[in-house]
């Protein structure tokens, strides 16, 4: 259902080929039931959350900082390597673009890969005394989700997934992530070339 094989969970497409610039590419934005579904199973079985305002007050400070570090060090490198240009906007689709990489892209990717998988591999005995091997084993599996051909998507993924398992394995809270993981998007998708360079 997450993924998008099962029948009877058909995407509502919000908007096709729309260009927010004249060189960039054309950007494709669907909802897909299956996957709200997916994320909101995920997230109230599996994915550790806040419980206390305390714990609240505890990762806002590592939230933000890491949030900040691995929006610049990943955009960063993406306009290095000229996937993106500088482009500020305001489109008419931001809303719908907010509500999708919250709460389709943000929450279902970071239950499964640090709620199921870090969690999972930490869990490991091979991996207790090396408690970050398995962030950066899954920054490089989330590098290939979106890039099998190691091309430009996959360092700049991967650095995305080593800022987000950084961040759950300092917090060890699933809305840390999440926040990182929209705060990425989002300043990808109103500051900067969206989705890429032609």
């Amino acid at each position: 259902m997450g993924l998008q094989l099962l029948p009877g969970f058909e995407r509502t497409v919000v908007v096709e080929n729309l260009r927010l610039a004249a060189d960039s590419t054309a950007m494709r934005l669907t909802m897909h039931f299956g996957v709200g579904t997916a994320s909101l199973f995920l997230l109230v079985a599996f994915a550790p959350r806040l419980s206390s305002l305390e714990q609240l007050r505890a990762v806002v400070r590592p939230t933000m900082l890491l949030a900040v570090a691995t929006v610049i060090g990943v955009l960063g490198l993406a306009w290095l390597i000229g996937v993106v240009r500088l482009d500020p906007k305001l489109p008419n689709v931001s809303a719908a673009y907010l509500i999708r990489t919250i709460f389709w892209t943000a929450v279902f990717e970071e239950c499964i890969f640090r709620a199921l998988l870090q969690d999972y591999l930490s869990s490991l005995r091979f991996f207790r005394a090396r408690p970050f091997v398995p962030v950066v084993i899954l920054a490089a599996v989330f590098g290939l989700a979106h890039d099998a051909h190691f091309g430009a998507m996959f360092w700049i993924t991967a650095g995305a997934g080593l800022g987000y398992g950084a961040t759950y394995y300092k917090c060890r809270s699933i809305e840390a992530p999440v926040f990182v993981h929209a705060a990425l998007n989002a300043a990808h998708f109103f500051l900067l070339s969206y989705p890429k360079l032609i």
